[in-house]
């Protein structure tokens, strides 16, 4: 008798053929077609601000990190070893802020306030770096620097998802990623041109960058509260 391979065996009674299961509707492949049309459901008339202050702020801190090692040596001619150590000082005050975030953000009534304030003590943190040639000065100045990209990662997350109202959640904090991604695409090249100008060009154009962030956010308020009574009207 010839023996069945295992291709061949049947489950229940069925054909093996069978096992394999269609998809179900809602498990339909990859559509471009679909994905268009999520794009198009964005309500981009009240959410591109928000997406241009998330690059102009992300922008100009990458744009300062992006060359840090060579504005160190160049700068203030320090060796490697201390400019590593300086590159874990700042990582470690980064972690240690996280664990302060929930009690500053107590001190403030709104997510929009976080992101408002944090950004201008972003600016003048930047601005202030680009102008130092202490490297103690330097230093105290570039210490706040982390506890601001920290809050305002936090701050901006939680804003962007008042902001969609519960709608299209998932897409717009994929979009909110691409924006972050295309700024961490063009600060390094742009942070290079710079420094073939100055070496201190990267702080002093992440602080006008963040600066367009923060007059962005004068004349257009973040408070979720006013886009949702103006869907209302």
């Amino acid at each position: 008798m010839k023996e069945k391979t295992p291709c061949e065996f049947t489950t229940k009674g069925t054909k093996s053929n069978d096992s394999i299961s269609k998809p179900m509707a809602g498990e339909e492949n990859f559509s471009l077609k679909q994905l268009i049309h999520s794009f198009r459901t964005f309500d981009w008339k009240n959410l591109w601000d928000l997406f241009l202050i998330k690059f102009c702020l992300g922008f100009s801190i990458l744009l300062y990190r992006s060359n840090f090692s060579l504005t160190m040596s160049e700068k203030f001619d320090m060796s490697p070893s201390s400019i590593g150590n300086l590159t874990s000082y700042s990582g470690t005050i980064a972690a240690l802020s996280g664990f302060l975030v929930g009690r500053i953000s107590k001190l403030f009534k709104s997510d929009a306030q976080i992101v408002l304030c944090m950004a201008a003590f972003q600016t003048l943190a930047l601005f202030s770096l680009s102008f130092v040639n202490d490297i103690q000065l330097y230093v105290i100045c570039f210490t706040p620097l982390s506890l601001f990209s920290t809050m305002l990662r936090v701050a901006a997350t939680s804003l962007t998802i008042q902001r969609c109202g519960g709608k299209n959640v998932g897409g717009i904090m994929g979009m909110s990623q691409s924006v972050m991604s295309l700024a961490r695409m063009l600060s390094p090249f742009i942070s290079g041109v710079i420094m073939e100008v100055s070496v201190s060009g990267t702080a002093l154009f992440g602080s006008f960058a963040s600066s367009v962030a923060v007059i962005i956010m004068i004349f257009r308020s973040q408070e979720p509260k006013i886009y949702s009574e103006k869907k209302v009207q």
